[in-house]
């Protein structure tokens, strides 16, 4: 082969032999970056979206039911992450005090009454008037009645 020819198969071999190294470490130094942005945006997909809700343990039984029928449906956010429930038992003076403290993101209780000392509490816990219904900051949100009791009251003639 005349001296030439090796040559250029030696610096083809060159580049070769470079280009094949500079692959080999790229591709594992590519993929070692991108790797944890990976696995993080699959854990934000993954990784449920935890509801803490109180309820008054007169409705546990109608209450666990409909926390149990509302998993059975594998609730998910438009971008798909799992939405879980985590229904807690409280009386309604500590669930009003857990709400205030900010545990609970929806309460339960077992008359529509606390709503009203729910909001004159965060009132007074802002510096607000608390008996200025109506005005000012409010920590109840819309209101969704699925129990309603009515009230008879008996009088004698």
């Amino acid at each position: 082969m005349p001296r030439r020819t090796r040559r250029t198969a030696r610096r083809s071999y060159s580049w070769l032999l470079v280009a094949a190294i500079v692959l080999l470490v790229a591709i594992p130094a590519c993929a070692c970056a991108l790797l944890p942005r990976a696995i993080a945006s699959w854990r934000a997909r993954t990784e449920p979206v935890v509801i803490e809700v109180a309820y008054s343990p007169e409705k546990e039984q109608l209450f666990t039911a409909l926390v149990r029928s509302f998993q059975a449906s594998r609730p998910r956010l438009p971008g798909g992450r799992p939405i879980q429930v985590r229904a807690s038992a409280l009386e309604p003076d500590l669930m009003i005090d857990a709400a205030l403290e900010g545990r609970f993101q929806a309460i339960s209780p077992d008359s529509s009454i606390w709503l009203t000392q729910l909001d004159l509490a965060y009132r007074k816990q802002r510096g607000e008037e608390a008996d200025s219904l109506g005005e000012g900051a409010t920590l109840v949100g819309e209101v969704t009645r699925y129990a309603v009791s009515p009230v008879v009251i008996a009088m004698w003639e």
